[in-house]
């Protein structure tokens, strides 16, 4: 058996069948034809070597094999869509990342004077609090 090698969009369609139980529905909220989904699950199945959804006459449902897929699946997708809005950040003009930790009296008492004038003078550093 070859090593399966999941890209980005086999993977974004899988949740997104999941998640509407509809492969038809899927299509549609991903703006793709249902065989192409169809056919990505398919290929996916057949290269892991295992059954990732139970099809039925009301939609399919992840196997326990799909549901591990879907947990990762989610979180790659979400580091992918964060990875791209951070760059597209930095293609903006962001120049810099500050990653503050502060307990909550320090938030409330200070820091959004102190934190709206560092933002003035630095608009090109992101803040994440």
């Amino acid at each position: 058996m070859a090593t399966w090698r999941p890209d980005l969009l086999t993977l974004r369609l899988f949740v997104a069948v999941c998640e509407e139980a509809s492969i038809a529905r899927a299509a549609e909220r991903e703006a793709i034809v249902p065989s192409a989904i169809s056919k990505r699950i398919a290929e996916a199945e057949e290269a892991a070597g295992v059954q990732l959804l139970v099809r039925g006459p009301r939609g399919v449902r992840p196997t326990a094999a799909g549901t591990a897929l879907l947990h990762h699946a989610r979180q790659l997708v979400r580091g992918a869509d964060k990875l791209q809005a951070e760059l597209a950040e930095y293609a903006q003009g962001v120049r810099g990342h500050v990653r503050l930790f502060a307990n909550i009296s320090s938030i409330v008492e200070f820091l959004p004077r102190d934190l709206s004038s560092f933002l003035e003078h630095h608009s090109t550093i992101r803040v994440d609090l």
